[in-house]
């Protein structure tokens, strides 16, 4: 009897030793195993990092290799090191070249151990239930970029319609969902089926964008697009106590989960992805101003302006100065070179684009005007071609966004951007004798660079050109009525107003008008006198008291307008511009100016004028 009950403990005892040690197991095995499985990004990433290392590292002079050889080897390792620094600065060459390297080790390097079956277990290519959103969304951005290069974007937009606005209680908004990616994989994987080389290329991007790359969101730096903005929306990481406030919030996103993209000018959210962790989002940030920054981001400077070397814009933020990490990437390589008549192209756009050309050929003084994503730098590029050739151009910017010489290498253009020791005024200092004829301002969004702009417009050259943020004729002049200038003095140095607008995407011109200040300074009673003294009197008092409070010192003369889906034209061009612009045509173009004038009063679209014509 004794001997059953220690039986029984004995058994009771091994029972609860399995259970507790099958429960031990249940908890530490997924850490263990995902520290010993060679197949993780995480593995990945850290051992081609590894395999960089030792290549960089490696000391060539102990192989006993041959002169040649020793040299060629030597090149090769420092075409690797120069590739390994550009391709984090957004040279799409360099990182090519890194891709093509990393697919490489991957292939044939057997501490990977990657085949065509195990390249299924870092990315589960063969399981589509297994395959998070982002995995889903970089195989189908990967095959239409396959077909159609950086347009790839562009084209799965269109096809899926996934631009389209959604609608809530706060209103429209523009969002690309994790249900819009499953549509569009499933509908593709329909028909096609991934290679081992396919799979290869896709893990190969995604080792490069955790390395090198800017995360998520680095196959998007080779999409035309506008813009992409991340870490703006959602819960700063990181920053205030946030429980009290958000306890009952369920499903709360963090700034690092938040990414925006620009795309014809909407801002669209792109809720399909993430960078996956504040780390990520931070690492990014640091990296990605880098090339050409004119100084460090750093706590006590929260704030950096700098540029890719594909051009695009970045501005980079972090704490304090901001309330979150973020950076906000504007790419100027969306829309290099629209011809104006694939730039406006709703009912009547002839009549645009006849304004529009001959307002910068006969060199007057004009600002291209609206808010932010409604065309104005692509309008502004489109339209510099009607401008002579031999007439060369500086440009001054706060950092270089238009990129002129890459629209029109044939043309003297020369840009000039601010810097911490040579001032705007001191650009344009030097641009007064850099042998200049037009000079155009990016951006003018400052009181310094709307005096530069007037003074550029009178003195320092023979045609002044910009964009501005002003919404109507008068907010325009206003804004440049600082430092000693007035109203009257800028309406008589600015000729025209070029205003924008992006309606849910679709950019147009709402208007082109003309400036006219008022220079006839007589009382009424000088210009047509009553017979009455003192009818006279009553309506000279009248003038008086309005000239005192708010005199008017210009009219607004709108020449084309966009009125409900088409543009009307509505007054032709005062007599007095219209001399101007005769003067400053030589005589070979007076009858195409003439001609064109008539089309525009008519309403019928003149035929194009040849060459041999004007010859």
């Amino acid at each position: 009897m004794f001997v059953n009950y220690i039986i029984i403990i004995a058994l009771m005892a091994a029972v609860i030793a399995g259970l507790f040690f099958y429960v031990k197991h249940i908890d530490k095995a997924p850490e263990e195993d995902e520290e010993d499985n060679p197949f993780t990004e995480e593995h990945m990433v850290a051992g081609v990092s590894k395999v960089f290392a030792m290549q960089l590292k490696q000391n060539l002079k102990e192989m006993n290799l041959s002169r040649k050889e020793l040299e060629l080897l030597n090149k090769n390792k420092a075409s690797l090191r120069f590739s390994l620094k550009e391709a984090a600065y957004g040279n799409r060459g360099a990182k090519n070249f890194i891709k093509d390297y990393i697919r490489d080790i991957i292939r044939t390097n057997k501490e990977f151990g990657i085949n065509e079956q195990t390249v299924n277990n870092v990315i589960p290519f063969n399981d589509p239930i297994k395959l998070k959103t982002k995995d889903k969304f970089e195989i189908v951005l990967y095959l239409y970029n396959k077909e159609n290069k950086e347009n790839g974007f562009t084209m799965m937009i269109d096809d899926y319609k996934i631009n389209q606005p959604h609608y809530s209680k706060e209103g429209e908004y523009f969002e690309i969902t994790d249900e819009d990616v499953d549509r569009i994989y499933k509908d593709m994987m329909q028909s096609v089926i991934l290679t081992y080389e396919d799979k290869l290329e896709i893990l190969s991007q995604r080792i490069f964008e955790q390395y090198k790359g800017f995360g998520a969101v680095d196959m998007l730096f080779d999409s035309v697009i506008d813009e992409i903005d991340c870490g703006v929306s959602g819960i700063p990481k990181d920053s205030y106590d946030i429980r009290g406030i958000m306890k009952n919030m369920k499903n709360m996103e963090y700034s690092y989960e938040s990414i925006w993209i620009v795309y014809h000018g909407v801002n669209i959210k792109m809720s399909c992805m993430s960078l996956g962790s504040q780390n990520e989002l931070v690492r990014v940030c640091q990296n990605i101003y880098k090339f050409n920054a004119p100084e460090s981001l750093s706590r006590r400077n929260g704030a950096v302006v700098s540029t890719m070397k594909d051009g695009s814009r970045i501005l980079v933020v972090r704490p304090p100065f901001a309330d979150s990490w973020a950076f906000f990437a504007r790419k100027f390589d969306s829309t290099p070179s629209i011809a104006p008549e694939a730039l406006f192209n709703d009912e009547g756009s002839w009549q645009v684009i006849l304004a529009l050309k001959w307002i910068v050929m006969t060199q007057c003084n004009f600002l291209i005007t609206g808010d932010q994503g409604c065309g104005k730098t692509t309008t502004l590029k489109s339209i510099l071609r009607f401008i002579p050739r031999y007439l060369t151009l500086r440009i001054q910017e706060k950092a270089f966004e238009m990129n002129l010489r890459y629209v029109y290498p044939e043309r003297s253009i020369v840009t000039f951007q601010e810097t911490a020791t040579i001032s705007m005024q001191e650009g344009l200092n030097y641009q007064k004798k850099s042998n200049g004829s037009v000079n155009v301002f990016g951006e003018i969004a400052s009181a310094e660079a709307s005096g530069e702009y007037l003074q550029t417009c009178r003195v320092a050259s023979l045609q002044g050109i910009g964009t501005h943020h002003g919404k109507t004729v008068r907010d325009v002049i206003r804004a440049f009525a600082i430092d000693g200038e007035t109203e009257e003095t800028v309406s008589q140095t600015i000729n025209f107003d070029v205003h924008m607008n992006n309606a849910a995407g679709h950019r147009y011109c709402q208007r082109i008008t003309e400036i006219i200040p008022i220079r006839d300074r007589r009382y009424p009673s000088e210009i047509t006198p009553g017979m009455n003294v003192e009818e006279d009197l009553k309506i000279d008092t009248i003038e008086y008291q309005k000239r005192m409070t708010d005199r008017q010192v210009f009219k607004e003369n709108d020449i084309v307008v966009y009125d409900h889906g088409k543009y009307v034209f509505k007054n032709m061009f005062s007599e007095e511009m219209m001399e101007i612009m005769r003067r400053k045509l030589s005589s070979k173009y007076i009858p195409e100016f003439e001609k064109d004038m008539a089309a525009l009063l008519s309403g019928v679209k003149p035929e194009p004028t040849k060459i041999e014509d004007i010859a």
